[in-house]
């Protein structure tokens, strides 16, 4: 092989591996982002919380199991995989969710992700909180995390009485939840903020952003359209 034939080889086979790393060196694409509606009942005979995997894009039906990583429950209440929530399902969920900041899918990578591993960063996985507000009735505990976070008192209660609970210093950056509410009785504003949800079996990590919703409490029915891009 003459001298100029092997520098036409070395360059070819360098774009090809630079093409098959995909950004950033990560090995793979992302998948293309798609959309998913979600619909939740309340009241009777309501469907009470639905369990969806990212990875599938389908409805779970066993929530005490690792296979689900966002759940939707009425009123505006979202769970991960994770914390006080996978406890009390018995689910062994080792999900959480990332607030990035931003309001569109561009520029996050799998990389910028895994850094926000909970070893390195600040993924929360969702707790147990007394909410106090006129958004949220009954006032009551609710397993909460940065997606639901509403900005109003909230109180950890104890053998019948009420104290004051900061939050962790992983609630510190939840005050942009996916909504804000105006007026009487209340329309919701969205803030398309992107939130990264790590998957039940903690093996990987989606973008996920609310795209529409709608509380229709003649009906005792959410509507949600959220989009997500698998890593």
């Amino acid at each position: 092989m003459t001298g100029s034939m092997k520098s036409w080889f070395i360059l070819g086979l360098g774009a090809l591996l630079f093409m098959g790393l995909g950004p950033a060196g990560s090995g793979a694409e992302a998948e293309e982002a798609k959309e998913l509606i979600i619909e939740v009942s309340g009241g009777a005979p309501g469907t009470g919380p639905v369990y969806y995997s990212l990875r599938t894009g389908r409805r779970t039906a066993d929530p005490a199991s690792q296979d689900w990583d966002i759940a939707f429950e009425r009123p505006r209440l979202i769970y991960t995989n994770s914390g006080e929530t996978a406890a009390a399902l018995g689910s062994g969920g080792l999900g959480g969710v990332w607030h990035t900041g931003k309001t569109g899918f561009a520029g996050l990578s799998q990389a910028e992700a895994i850094k926000n591993d909970p070893l390195y960063g600040p993924y929360n996985t969702d707790a147990s909180r007394w909410i106090d507000g006129a958004m949220l009735k009954p006032a009551a505990s609710r397993r909460i995390n940065v997606m639901t976070f509403t900005g109003y008192a909230n109180e950890a209660k104890k053998d019948g009485k009420t104290r004051a609970s900061a939050f962790s210093a992983s609630f510190s950056y939840n005050k942009k939840q996916f909504y804000s509410a105006r007026g009487m009785p209340p329309s919701y504003h969205l803030s398309n903020q992107v939130y990264i949800i790590r998957h039940g079996d903690g093996k990987g990590e989606s973008k996920v952003q609310i795209r529409s919703y709608e509380s229709q409490s003649r009906e005792d029915m959410d509507r949600y359209i959220i989009s997500y891009q698998n890593f």
